[in-house]
Formats: C-alpha cells, structure tokens, sequence
C-alpha cells in the first residue's frame, strides 16, 4: 500500500494537496468524463486520510472505465485504511482480472488478509505477489507478518533477510526479524537486530520496547529499565513498555518505582488485568519488606 502512495510524495504539504483538489474540482466541472482528474484526485483524497470521499471518486472514475487496474488499486487502499477488507480484496481481484501480472494487487490482498486473520490465505497471496516480482518487499513483510501469527518462527526470520536482501535500511524489517528471534529464545540477536533497526530509526519507540524485551528475558534489567525509558520519552504512551520497566525494577526489588510503571500502564489502558495484578502483588510485596525491614531493626535495637 505504501508504494501506491511514494509517487505522491512529492504532495508533501497539506496544502499543495487541498490546491490541487481545487484543480481537479474544476476539471472535472469542464469534463465529466476526465478519468485522469477523477484518479488523481482520489489518490489526492487517500493522502489526506479522507478515504470515503476517495472511494466515490474512484466510483465515479470506475463507472467511466472499469478496467482500469489503477483506479480500482486506490479503492482497495482507501478500504483497507476504512478497515473494510472483505471489500479491498474484492477491489484488488478486479486488479488482478484486469492485470494478471500485478504483483501489488496480491501484496495488498495478503494485506487485507492479515488483518482478517487469514493467514494462509495471506501467505498464498504474498506468495503470488513474489512469484511475479521477488523483490516486492511488501510481499515479503506481509508473508513475514502471517508466518509470525502461526508460529513459523524461523520461516519469519527467512522472510524478513529477504527484504533486508531487498533493502538493508528497512527498519520494520530489522524489527520484525527481532520480535521472531527473541520468540526463538535468541535474545541476543535479536538485540543485535533491534540495533539494527535503532541505528535506521531512532524514534521508533515499538524497536526501544522490543530491545527492552530481550533484555529483560536476559536479566539485564539496569539496561532494560533504560531502554524502556527510551521507548516511554518517544511515545508515553507505550503500555508495553511501561510494562516491561516495571517487570525490570520489580525484579531488582524496587517495588514503589515499579508500582509507578504499572500504574502508567493502567492508566493507559484500564482495563489491563495483568498490570493491576502485578500492581497489587506489588504492593503486599513492599509492604512486607517494610515489615522485615522494622523487625530486623527491632531486633538489632530492641531498646
């Protein structure tokens, strides 16, 4: 889906983009029937996040010509961002009908299944897209991503070397590759991957948390706690890691600052059972030690 939109980066601001719909609008007023306009300004539309005024221009371009495979591409990415999947697959079938060797169309129908929890069929899409075009990275995050859901751990880690064959500075990738390692119990390459990803992208707070992960799994909770900070001063409202820097100083038995961490976590998410869970346990965990701790000084001092 991504590379639908790279060829309009060059929109890169808001406004430009809302000047250029204003063309369209009057275009389209001289000719009714202008398939280009109705096109670009559906693609205009995706780019803006207003996704439902981008499906009728593409209705309307459709309706002028159905076998153009572009038009019906942008559908499927305005209703893959509408959430509307079932629907995206039937537009990229219509890609597929026009354009046989249209390896996006089946990178975004694996998409589109993915998010419907039909993995095999992601695969098998994913699959088609690759035979066409091996070097449809998308193709390759998209299998990556259905192999992972079911356990195929090692065939993930084979799936992400070949977008990082693709393109080595493919953060996502180098994540990805971590999260599989680290389920292996590889937690050190898994470091080693997220490093990767860290050293393309260091505002990527989901990479921060992931590193923190591994290394708690390690013990290396000093590290893990500020790794999690990392990730918590990019995005706070990373309830992962919040999480995991409260798992970190809770192992290193510092209760209270671990009861702070769950209690971000909870107020992010309330519904959280095991934050509160651990919260609670927490809490008669510290109010214990200071009962050890007043009788130890009791019996050292009894008067």
């Amino acid at each position: 889906m991504k590379g639908y939109l790279n060829s309009y980066n060059n929109l890169s601001n808001r406004s430009i983009i809302n000047e250029n719909l204003l063309y369209y609008d009057k275009a389209f007023a001289i000719d009714s029937n202008d398939l280009i306009t109705l096109g670009n300004k559906g693609v205009a539309l995706i780019f803006l996040g207003r996704y439902i005024e981008a499906i009728d221009a593409c209705d309307k371009a459709i309706a002028i010509d159905q076998n153009n495979s572009d038009v019906w591409s942008h559908k499927g990415i305005a209703l893959i961002s509408l959430g509307k999947y079932n629907e995206a697959i039937d537009a990229y079938d219509k890609v597929i009908a026009i354009d046989h060797n249209g390896s996006d169309a089946w990178s975004c129908k694996g998409l589109a299944f993915n998010s419907l929890g039909k993995y095999n069929e992601a695969i098998d899409a994913c699959d088609k897209a690759i035979a066409i075009d091996q070097n449809n990275s998308y193709a390759w995050i998209d299998k990556g991503v259905a192999l992972y859901f079911l356990g195929k751990y090692n065939e993930v880690i084979d799936a992400y070397d070949k977008v990082i064959v693709i393109d080595q500075d493919d953060s996502e990738a180098w994540n990805n590759k971590g999260v599989a390692l680290n389920r292996l119990g590889k937690c050190n390459e898994a470091i080693d991957s997220y490093d990767k990803a860290i050293a393309i992208d260091q505002n990527n707070s989901d990479v921060w948390k992931n590193k923190g992960i591994s290394l708690n799994s390690l013990g290396k909770y000093n590290e893990a706690i500020d790794v999690c900070d990392k990730a918590t001063s990019i995005d706070p409202n990373n309830r992962v890691a919040w999480k995991n820097k409260g798992i970190a100083l809770s192992c290193l038995g510092k209760y209270k600052e671990a009861i702070y961490a769950y209690d971000k976590v909870i107020a992010i998410d309330p519904y959280n059972l095991d934050a509160w869970y651990n919260r609670e346990r927490l809490i008669l965990l510290s109010t214990i030690s200071s009962k050890q701790y007043l009788i130890g000084s009791v019996a050292k001092n009894p008067f």
